[in-house]
C-alpha cells in the first residue's frame, strides 16, 4: 500500500523540491486506496485496529 500511488509517480519534479525526496507521500487517492484496505483487513482479522498511518 505504502508504494502504491506516491507522489514522484505522478509529478516528475517533486523529487527536485522535496525536503525529503526520499520519502514521497502518496497522492490523494492512494490515501482513499490505503484507508479502505486498512478498514477491510480491520473487518477480517477478528481483533480491533486502533490506528493506521498514512504518509
Amino acid at each position: 500500500m505504502r508504494h502504491d500511488d506516491r507522489i514522484d509517480n505522478f509529478e516528475s519534479l517533486w523529487v527536485s523540491t522535496a525536503a525529503r525526496p526520499w520519502d514521497p507521500p502518496l497522492i490523494q487517492e492512494g490515501q482513499v486506496r490505503a484507508f479502505c484496505t486498512c478498514r477491510k483487513i480491520r473487518t477480517q482479522v477478528g481483533f480491533p485496529i486502533h490506528c493506521t498511518f498514512l504518509n
